[in-house]
């Protein structure tokens, strides 16, 4: 089964996360070709 969501969170302000997930985002827009983002 493959895995279609993954989420990133933190217990802390300013933690960085905007700076994972675009790093995320990169890497899988490379080896898959397409993402989306949903900032809730």
């Amino acid at each position: 089964m493959k895995t279609r969501n993954l989420f990133i969170a933190s217990m802390e302000p300013d933690a960085g996360k905007l700076l994972v997930t675009m790093g995320i985002m990169e890497f899988l827009t490379r080896q898959i070709g397409k993402v989306a983002f949903s900032a809730r």
